[in-house]
């Protein structure tokens, strides 16, 4: 075996390694993408909307412990929160 093919052999061996390690060190512009993405959502504030033992509804910064909650985005071009309905009128 000549000594060009034996070195046409090992490099063909390493690319298959890279390869199947998942290339790293090499993005497509798609995982780049996905990846920045995921980063902007995770940097961005959040607040936890739940309810407390009373049934009344909190907004904290942290999220609550035992309790069911759901997360709201803090956006600067959206920033709504939906409201309980107005307590009916007393009626005399």
């Amino acid at each position: 075996m000549s000594r060009g093919f034996a070195w046409l052999m090992a490099l063909g061996v390493l690319a298959a390694a890279w390869w199947f390690a998942g290339h790293p060190g090499w993005q497509t512009h798609e995982q780049e993408y996905q990846q920045n993405l995921a980063a902007k959502e995770a940097a961005e504030p959040k607040l936890y909307r739940w309810r407390d033992e009373h049934g009344v509804t909190q907004i904290t910064q942290t999220p609550p412990k035992g309790r069911k909650y759901t997360i709201v985005k803090i956006r600067d071009d959206q920033n709504v929160f939906e409201t309980a309905e107005p307590s009916p009128e007393p009626s005399q």
